[in-house]
């Protein structure tokens, strides 16, 4: 794969080659390879069909995750949210000890703390990870999906972005079941913490009883806004905006 450098900008395939657009730019790569028959039927290339299987079923994980989690990924993500956790949890299943090779999944790994652990802290937008926006360290009781910030200065434990002045706060969690591909899911109410006030503790509990079963996913949003005369105002298209999975626990 190499990066074209040109003024014109070809997209497509000519002759032996093939010109595309990426985030990254414009790349172009030789076309050529072994056929998809091949790969599905040669013994030879049996590890290849075995990780793409694999592969899939972190991508399928990877999917139901963030659909449990929509509604506050709309409010903080990256561009490479989904190629990121895929390949965390493409990570998790070498610690699935129960399933052949190419039959390792999502749903097996966690039930293993490592793999847990590795989930837990996932930040769904890289650029506002929750340690460098929230100085404050919550404290997080996973069976009642609780989040506690105790003894809160929002002018310094909270990062800033210029104009903001108001943040808005809540617990989002959710229970999945990877292996039936089902979830629920909730959060707690929204607390509107405004830059100049006093020190104060919060606490987010769920707006109604967590449940369901599998792993209980337990994540903390902050959206950034600028209030003017009682009207807020996103900051910078959501750029500084944090959802971070706090806590990752098996119910």
């Amino acid at each position: 794969m190499a990066k074209l450098k040109s003024l014109i900008k070809l997209e497509g395939t000519l002759d032996e080659l093939t010109f595309y657009k990426t985030q990254d730019g414009h790349l172009v790569r030789q076309k050529g390879g072994v056929t998809a028959e091949r790969i599905a039927s040669d013994p030879a290339f049996a590890r290849t069909r075995e990780n793409g299987r694999e592969f899939g079923n972190a991508a399928s994980a990877g999917k139901l995750l963030r659909q449990a989690f929509r509604e506050p990924i709309m409010v903080a993500k990256d561009n490479r949210v989904t190629s990121r956790l895929t390949k965390v949890l493409r990570q998790m299943m070498v610690h699935d000890d129960a399933s052949m090779r190419g039959d390792r999944n999502v749903a097996m790994a966690l039930q293993t703390e490592i793999a847990r652990k590795l989930l837990k802290g996932f930040h769904f937008n890289q650029m506002a990870p929750i340690e460098k926006v929230l100085s404050k360290t919550p404290i997080i009781d996973s069976n009642a999906g609780k989040v506690l910030l105790e003894n809160l200065n929002p002018s310094n434990d909270l990062f800033w972005p210029a104009g903001a002045n108001l943040c808005e706060i809540s617990m989002q969690w959710a229970c999945i079941d990877f292996m039936d591909g089902t979830y629920t899911n909730g959060s707690s109410p929204v607390e509107s913490v405004k830059k100049l006030t006093i020190v104060s503790s919060y606490s987010f509990m769920p707006n109604i009883q967590i449940t369901g079963s599998g792993i209980l996913c337990i994540g903390l949003l902050l959206d950034y806004y600028q209030m003017v005369n009682g009207i807020n105002y996103s900051i910078q298209s959501n750029a500084y905006n944090s959802f971070s999975l706090l806590d990752v626990s098996q119910r």
